[in-house]
């Protein structure tokens, strides 16, 4: 667990109220996602990848499938999101080929990687204030926010950020960019930053969160 996001503790849509996901570590220190069933008193379903350790990040509220994420990875880029002392495969990889946002079918516990870090990596390098350091940043992703109907998913690819050594020295460098796409991976695009921590609204193309602009106050 960690002190923001605890055991990303979710309630399974398809069985709302006897059944709950949470996440776990084993022995080797490898990452995983448990499904829990209340009733039974008993652990259902363990989703294990010995190969790439993730962890539920976001349920699909119409059930069905979670995204995932690696919280190993992110423990070393900012602590306070991950979970210290975990396995982490990408251990000084910029930005790799093998891990980004994943998806994991609930049924059948086949995992899919629907964005890479190299796939973030090259949409950002097109933009003018990221461009010059990109290179050398160690990416990884925060939130895996799923919109109503599951049909699209906002999160923020992010490297040097707070609390960082690098942002310590140079906050300048810090990387904190939103994207969206769809929920098979296709369609990844920017979109504009909104702080905080967002929320779908009811409709699939709008997001809720919080924007400073320039000489006003925080705004919804």
């Amino acid at each position: 667990w960690n002190t923001q996001q605890g055991t990303m503790l979710y309630w399974n849509p398809d069985s709302p109220s006897t059944q709950f996901f949470f996440n776990d570590r084993d022995e080797g220190n490898k990452i995983f996602t448990v499904l829990y069933d209340i009733e039974q008193r008993r652990r259902i379903r363990e989703y294990r990848f010995t190969d790439t350790p993730i962890a539920n990040a976001g349920v699909c509220p119409k059930g069905g499938f979670f995204y995932a994420l690696n919280y190993a990875r992110m423990a070393r880029l900012r602590p306070v999101t991950g979970y210290q002392n975990t396995y982490d495969w990408t251990e000084g990889e910029v930005a790799p080929t093998n891990d980004g946002m994943w998806r994991v079918d609930v049924e059948t516990g086949e995992k899919e990687l629907l964005v890479s870090f190299a796939d973030i990596a090259k949409t950002m390098k097109d933009e003018d204030d990221v461009s010059g350091i990109i290179a050398d940043s160690h990416l990884y992703i925060n939130h895996a926010l799923s919109s109503r109907e599951c049909s699209t998913v906002y999160f923020f690819g992010r490297g040097n950020y707070s609390g960082s050594e690098i942002y310590i020295k140079k906050p300048e460098m810090a990387i904190d960019k939103p994207f969206v796409m769809k929920s098979d991976g296709s369609g990844l695009k920017r979109v504009r930053h909104i702080g905080g921590h967002p929320e779908w609204s009811e409709s699939e193309s709008i997001v809720l969160g919080r924007i400073r602009n320039p000489g006003t106050e925080n705004q919804i």
